[in-house]
């Protein structure tokens, strides 16, 4: 885009470098006299000479489309030329044009991402949001879409906060995921509640922006920002006070949505009766199900006690046993304990049997799941029922003691280091 700011000149021969640009933007633009875009060109080229970046920008855009300049060839290579000496200088438009340049293999010898890379995020850095955009775009290769949308600033946020293509830095991040946030982005808006709840990119952590950040998300239907603001209801964390049935609510909207975590976590509110629910068992085993079925651990354990214990389902061992292995073979404790539990009493030859068959069946279904447990790719940790329930079958329900406020409770000196939902952001993707 041309810039005619300050046109002030009226001679074409003037020997400053400002008035030859001026007179340039004029004669480009029809201000002040008649358009004539080889004249335009001819004062950008004293301009650019001389070393005046607007017009060694407004010069390279003139090669790039064969305006003003004789058609040749090498026009693309001339406009790589005048745009790096225009970059050079700060011109963030300059940069962003030649990130393009490099990204597309215009007027360069072959397509460069990182050189495109570069150039996008001196101009992102300066505030540019096609280049913020862009930088998106090129991290997943979607060099058709390179044009500035909402996301703009998102993307470059989840760039600074993974280090991906750049030095990680949270206070910029923070400033990124703000100010997508307030354009009401919602990706952006739980990002920054995380940010505001751990406290990074800032001195301290402040639970009730994070609450309102995660309100504002999930009023847009952010599962991840519903199952977070539950949680936050469920621990009393930057509200009033614990309220078990909003909590409920945002665990029911999320689980509605098909999150895996939101799906447990009401599993574990109907196996204990909290908030009025009642006791239910036939519910909890069917929200554990549900989330066992995206290869969530905790509530493949969790699935496994109930078939073991025939807690809201007609006990099956067989079942019991497939699900204890496949959260075992996560690195689950829980299920390795009740699969030793259960060895120990005998019932290996059952566990060889079963779990030849039954795994492949799992990685049918966990194909399907792949992209969401790589982009919500944290441990599932204190969400699973007890596996003292691996006791006689008449055994109750209420011996399984998941106790809730534990499970979200951790302690103080891990509340940033501890890779869980809550206390350690899932970053996903850039498009997630």
């Amino acid at each position: 885009m041309f810039n005619p700011q300050g046109i002030q000149s009226n001679s074409a021969e003037s020997t400053s470098a400002k008035s030859q640009y001026q007179q340039g933007v004029s004669f480009y633009t029809g201000v002040g006299q008649e358009m004539d875009k080889t004249e335009a060109a001819r004062c950008f080229r004293l301009a650019a000479e001389q070393g005046h970046a607007g017009a060694q920008y407004n010069l390279g855009l003139c090669f790039l489309k064969d305006e003003g300049v004789e058609q040749d060839a090498k026009n693309a290579e001339e406009a790589v030329k005048y745009l790096h000496l225009a970059a050079e200088q700060g011109h963030t438009d300059a940069q962003n044009i030649l990130g393009l340049c490099f990204a597309k293999g215009v007027g360069v010898e072959q397509i460069m991402k990182d050189k495109a890379y570069s150039y996008f995020l001196l101009a992102a850095n300066q505030g540019h949001k096609d280049a913020m955009h862009n930088i998106g775009c090129l991290m997943g290769r979607r060099h058709d879409e390179m044009r500035n949308i909402e996301n703009a600033q998102l993307n470059l946020g989840l760039c600074l906060v993974k280090g991906q293509g750049v030095e990680q830095n949270m206070e910029e991040a923070f400033r990124c995921f703000k100010s997508a946030a307030d354009q009401g982005e919602a990706n952006a808006q739980f990002q920054l509640a995380m940010c505001l709840f751990n406290g990074e990119g800032i001195e301290e952590p402040n639970m009730e922006e994070a609450v309102r950040y995660f309100k504002l998300a999930a009023e847009q239907d952010h599962p991840r920002a519903q199952y977070q603001l539950g949680l936050c209801f469920l621990d009393g964390e930057g509200v009033e006070e614990p309220n078990i049935k909003e909590a409920l609510k945002y665990f029911h909207l999320a689980a509605d949505q098909g999150y895996a975590r939101a799906q447990c976590q009401l599993g574990l509110c109907f196996a204990k009766g909290v908030g009025g629910v009642g006791l239910n068992m036939t519910e909890a085993f069917k929200y554990f199900y549900l989330a066992a079925q995206q290869g969530h651990a905790d509530a493949q354990c969790n699935v496994g006690l109930c078939f073991a214990q025939a807690m809201g389902v007609k006990k099956n061992m067989p079942e019991a046993i497939r699900h204890f292995q496949l959260a075992a073979e996560q690195g689950h404790e829980k299920a390795k304990n009740c699969l030793l539990k259960l060895e120990n009493r005998g019932i290996k030859r059952n566990i060889e049997e079963t779990t030849s068959h039954w795994k492949s069946v799992y990685d049918e279904k966990a194909q399907d799941n792949k992209f969401q447990q790589r982009s919500d790719n944290e441990t599932n940790s204190g969400s699973s029922l007890n596996e003292s329930a691996l006791a006689p079958s008449q055994q109750r329900a209420s011996q399984l003691e998941p106790n809730l406020n534990s499970l979200y409770q951790p302690a103080p000196e891990s509340k940033k280091n501890k890779p869980s939902e809550k206390k350690g952001v899932s970053w996903g993707t850039t498009y997630e």
